[in-house]
């Protein structure tokens, strides 16, 4: 509140007066003011306020309220008004809006302030503010840029996901054709010896050499297994759950065995012997998934045989650098020019013509720079190419890796297969009675659970793609039936169930198909080394077994 000598009479004669100490203070006021009676008439403006107002502002005489406000904002404005006269309490920073005859819509800020006398109390009211039309014209300008460079940041990143993913399937589509000649280098043996053995019975007279076939079946197998998973440890997306560290020793060995059929298979077959090397220290792990590492050396290691069209070596090494881990890729290729050496890292940049994305090395560099890494290349026409990448080591505290939990063996127990495929079930229940357990099978998951309700099993190992009722669904009613029944999910997605940590209800552990007899005892172990009690209010107690 503001103190004025004068009463409500005498204040509106002094306020409407062209000369005075009120008037010339009013008008020296660098704001914009306006001074208002008890009844919100308006009676006076400075000049800057005459400004804004222009040939609306000419002839008040006192008798209007204050016209220039927004027609429907008027009603609140004049309430506020009201209430500064009534409490006599000033109000700060209103911002409103004043829209005039054929004029743009103008937002001022105002304080509205009272004026008051000792005897009478308050006496008028003065407005007094400033133009911020421009700045909240600023701000929505900002806001609407904002919007702008949000769409166009999620589109950016819509389009390197893009470009990733092509990336990916370009280097996938190299390997294609060598994938399926591994492939098909292992189907040979399993086909070659199974019609020996089938085809001449006597060779089963001959034990070691029976076993010699049938040990070179398996291990044929075991290789075509390998093959998948490696394709799928390929192509990963990187949104998939994974430790965020990663062991770059591995994915240097992972990366060599996922190339082998391009610098091997599909160079041999163009008369060019290529041979990999690798020299790898003692290293710590490196901050970064185990997927992300893969695609870096794959991608260093296409890119080095690209650039070998004749034989040549390619030179992986690692090793302890300061805090942290040096990984080094040489090849005994063509080389680059300086020119292109300093343009190889441009996104788009490439001197393979329409065969080559440009995309390759830029990836491996924008994943460096991710990871707080340094990134070097040298080069010389006719000398080969080394690319040095140093990335920072993860501290000792965050090195943990889980040790493979030991196991016990186990005795005999009362086993339920349930598979819809005939060569499945007899082949586990062979492999189970093996072992000493007792075996029965159930073709569907309807035969399965009459079965669990029939009899008492110590286990349960249920395929997972059956017809009618699935394995997940087997899970879930077998709880119901025979809570604390241990069951053992058998798929041909164990793998990637596994890796995205996805467990069906009621299903204690999943394995991949194929299973080797090693990790079914394993898991069996592990699974039976809890035992699951029911107690009579219905709650559970686990204990481990004797």
């Amino acid at each position: 509140m503001i103190p004025v000598p004068y009463g409500k009479k005498e204040f509106a004669e002094v306020a409407t007066s062209a000369r005075g100490f009120l008037r010339s203070v009013i008008e020296s006021l660098p704001d914009l003011v306006c001074v208002l009676d008890c009844e919100r008439r308006v009676l006076a403006f400075n000049p800057n306020m005459r400004n804004l107002l222009g040939k609306s502002a000419d002839g008040v005489s006192g008798r209007d309220t204050p016209w220039f406000f927004a027609e429907s904002e008027a009603e609140n404005y004049a309430r506020e008004d009201e209430e500064a006269i009534r409490q006599a309490r000033p109000l700060y920073d209103r911002e409103r809006r004043v829209v005039l005859p054929d004029g743009p819509e103008v937002r001022l800020m105002m304080h509205i302030l009272p004026l008051a006398n000792r005897e009478e109390g308050v006496v008028g009211l003065a407005y007094a503010g400033r133009d911020v039309t421009a700045i909240r014209k600023l701000e929505q300008d900002l806001r609407n840029a904002n919007m702008r460079l949000s769409s166009a940041l999620a589109a950016l990143k819509l389009a390197q996901g893009r470009i990733i993913e092509h990336e990916r399937m370009n280097a996938l589509g190299e390997m294609a054709s060598g994938i399926a000649h591994d492939f098909n280098n292992a189907l040979m043996p399993i086909l070659g010896y199974s019609e020996l053995l089938i085809n001449k019975p006597e060779l089963l007279a001959d034990r070691t050499e029976a076993l010699n076939l049938l040990r070179g079946i398996q291990t044929a197998a075991m290789d075509a297994s390998q093959t998948v998973r490696r394709l799928r440890e390929f192509y990963r997306k990187p949104g998939e759950e994974e430790k965020a560290v990663g062991d770059l020793n591995a994915q240097v060995k992972t990366a060599v065995v996922l190339t082998k059929p391009k610098w091997q298979s599909e160079k041999s077959a163009e008369g060019v012997r290529i041979t990999v090397e690798t020299e790898l220290g003692e290293i710590p792990l490196v901050p970064a998934r185990e997927s992300q590492i893969r695609e870096v050396l794959i991608n260093l290691i296409l890119n080095a045989l690209d650039a070998m069209p004749r034989d040549g070596t390619l030179l992986i090494r690692t090793r302890a650098e300061g805090r942290g881990v040096e990984l080094e890729v040489t090849d005994t290729g063509v080389g680059m020019t300086e020119e292109v050496r300093r343009r190889c890292l441009e996104p788009f940049f490439t001197t393979k013509g329409e065969s080559g994305s440009g995309l390759g090395l830029p990836l491996v560099y924008g994943f460096v720079q991710r990871h707080r890494g340094r990134m070097d290349i040298s080069s010389a026409p006719g000398k080969g190419t080394t690319v040095r990448i140093w990335l920072p080591s993860v501290l000792s505290g965050d090195e943990a890796i889980q040790e493979r939990k030991a196991y016990k063996p186990i005795g005999s127990l009362r086993v339920l297969v349930i598979d819809d495929e005939l060569p499945s079930r007899i082949l586990l229940k062979k492999m189970l009675e093996t072992d000493g357990h007792h075996v029965e099978t159930a073709c569907d998951g309807g035969s399965g659970i009459r079965a669990v309700a029939a009899a008492c099993f110590d286990l349960v190992i249920t395929d997972r793609a059956m017809p009618d009722m699935n394995g997940d669904e087997v899970a879930v009613e077998i709880a119901k039936i025979r809570p604390g029944l241990k069951v053992i999910m058998l798929t041909g997605f164990g793998d990637i169930m596994n890796e995205e940590q996805r467990k069906p209800a009621g299903v204690d552990a999943v394995l991949p198909k194929p299973v080797t007899l090693a990790l079914l005892r394993e898991t069996m172990a592990n699974v039976m080394s809890v035992r699951t009690e029911q107690r009579g209010d219905g709650s559970m107690r686990v204990t481990g077994l004797a």
